[in-house]
């Protein structure tokens, strides 16, 4: 019962003396009233943790309170017994056991746990038993259980949730969504109220996590790949999971954009082929994508690596390869207002066709070369020269780099090549003018050489990076656009070699270009072997013990 007296209802008590007075000098915050004033008593129910049914309760009243003690002198009222009030106190305790959820999705080889509760207190032990009805697809453990399966509720300890865990079982193949089901056996226990009870089943859909093919880093497949027209390339892996068991899978990779070339082993084009047997199906096979340069300026394009399978094994076949975006970064500068421009915060190979007079080289200064694209003053960028008698091996614009920056007053030549890093201003290459001329010859020299610290074995590890000189377009870009690079004349010593595959096949020279990338990265330029204005490239002696020197002719449109 709840006294009277407290204006917050909170204060309970068993037993409650309550006085009324036969005039008006009662109250009821004294619990106390006039003799024909009510007053309230508020009853409240005592909760407890049993399915007890709903249990009648008498509260016992009386005018005195033994025979030794009456509470009254009134003679009329000390014989009276008061009606005993009657209370019923309603079971709010529900009869039950409660999973939660009885719903779970989850990834192969990957867990999560669903609980089970009694709703009320057991007078005796309650166990439930656990059934994996799939364990191929999925299997389910009580945590901490020392009974393996089975659950067991106490009067001690039915307060306290239970989980299971439930993990999704891998089968290595390429299945969609599985379902198993965990079954709860109905309760069993000395208990009548939960004897038989009935527990609900949990459902469980196991997501497929195998791939037919497993592209490593992942992100390639969802972020995508960046090459470059510098050559700048990116790599991944692929393998299968499993072995083929009804014969090899044969893998093709293709892109048909004309922006990259594809690469693994001694594969190397547009499109290429990766096989896998039952011996090799778990070794990474690496794809290397290979930027190709062309003789625009259009912009950074997009492209897709694709893949089709060939095979006869049930289990790979109809399988899908996930196509590889990529982006292919343009390098060369835009075309605005009759000059090259090269944008704010990137990194380009520039080479230079003009000097002071249509015959001189090395008299451009950097002022000279290079104004901004919108306003006045001096704009930001860097420009950096390559050494080859150093070759430390790096080519990232580093203080250990092969590459340094051009001093201020250093006069650019032309036809060499150069790297632009451009700070926040875009930049435009100046056209020639009066004190500005474009090179009037159709036949350009360059003296090739090599650091001579290094070894003459140019196959050696230590010597991998040796022999490249970086070379440009030294002619005029308003009468050419192009130079081919393998009918260039060489010489070595006295001889002569008419084109440069002569001189490779001898030994001289490597008749391939090179381009590089923002990080210092050499690549194999693309089959287009053609010097194109504006731009550098790498090319590379193979020997040294006479003078080497190479000699651009004929450029034409």
């Amino acid at each position: 019962m709840i006294d009277p007296r407290d204006t917050t209802g909170k204060t309970r008590v068993e037993t409650l003396d309550l006085v009324f007075f036969p005039d008006s000098n009662g109250s009821i915050a004294n619990k106390e009233s006039r003799w024909d004033l009510p007053i309230t008593v508020q009853v409240v129910g005592v909760d407890d943790d049993s399915l007890d049914g709903n249990q009648s309760v008498t509260i016992l009243t009386s005018t005195a309170e033994n025979t030794a003690n009456t509470l009254t002198t009134d003679p009329a009222y000390q014989t009276i017994d008061p009606i005993d009030p009657i209370v019923t106190n309603e079971d709010n305790e529900a009869n039950g056991i409660t999973v939660s959820p009885t719903n779970l999705v989850i990834d192969e080889g990957s867990t999560d746990t669903f609980t089970v509760k009694i709703n009320t207190a057991p007078v005796f032990p309650v166990n439930i038993t656990l059934t994996n009805l799939n364990p191929a697809v999925a299997t389910a453990t009580v945590q901490g259980g020392a009974n393996g399966n089975r659950i067991t509720f106490t009067p001690e300890n039915w307060r306290v949730a239970q989980t299971v865990i439930v993990r999704g079982v891998a089968d290595n193949a390429f299945t969609p969504q599985r379902t198993a089901v965990i079954q709860l056996s109905n309760a069993v226990s000395s208990d009548p109220k939960f004897n038989n009870l009935d527990v609900a089943d949990v459902n469980v859909s196991v997501q497929n996590q195998t791939q037919a093919f497993l592209v490593e880093p992942a992100s390639v497949v969802t972020t995508g790949i960046t090459t470059s027209e510098d050559g700048g390339t990116a790599t991944f892996t692929v393998r299968l999971p499993n072995a083929p068991t009804g014969g090899d899978v044969r893998l093709t990779l293709s892109t048909s954009s004309g922006e990259v070339n594809l690469s693994s082993g001694s594969e190397r084009g547009s499109s290429i082929n990766l096989n896998f047997t039952a011996a090799n199906f778990g070794t990474l096979q690496t794809v290397t994508v290979i930027g190709l340069d062309d003789a625009g300026a259009d912009g950074n394009v997009a492209y897709n690596i694709n893949g089709t399978i060939t095979t006869a094994d049930a289990t790979y076949a109809g399988q899908v390869f996930p196509s590889i975006p990529g982006v292919n970064l343009d390098n060369d500068g835009v075309s605005s207002g009759g000059g090259i421009t090269f944008a704010a915060n990137g990194t380009y190979t520039v080479s230079f066709p003009y000097a002071t007079t249509a015959a001189a080289d090395g008299t451009l200064t950097q002022a000279q070369a290079f104004s901004k694209v919108t306003g006045s003053g001096t704009p930001a960028f860097t420009l950096y020269k390559f050494n080859p008698s150093v070759q430390r091996n790096s080519r990232a614009l580093n203080g250990g780099s092969d590459f340094t920056v051009v001093p201020a007053g250093e006069k650019l030549v032309r036809g060499v090549g150069y790297r632009l890093v451009t700070g926040d201003d875009d930049i435009v290459l100046n056209q020639p003018s009066n004190t500005l001329k474009a090179f009037a010859g159709t036949t350009y020299t360059y003296n090739l050489t090599w650091n001579n610290n290094f070894l003459a074995d140019t196959s050696s590890t230590d010597n991998r990076n040796n022999g490249y000189n970086f070379i440009g377009f030294p002619f005029d870009p308003t009468n050419y656009n192009r130079v081919a690079f393998p009918s260039s004349l060489v010489k070595y010593g006295n001889e002569t070699y008419q084109t440069v595959s002569d001189a490779a096949a001898a030994g001289i020279i490597d008749q391939r270009l090179y381009t590089v990338d923002a990080q210092g990265n050499l690549t194999p330029a693309s089959t287009d072997l053609n010097i194109r204005p504006y731009r550098a490239y790498f090319v590379r002696i193979l020997r040294n013990d006479k003078a080497v020197s190479i000699t651009l002719r004929n450029p034409s449109k």
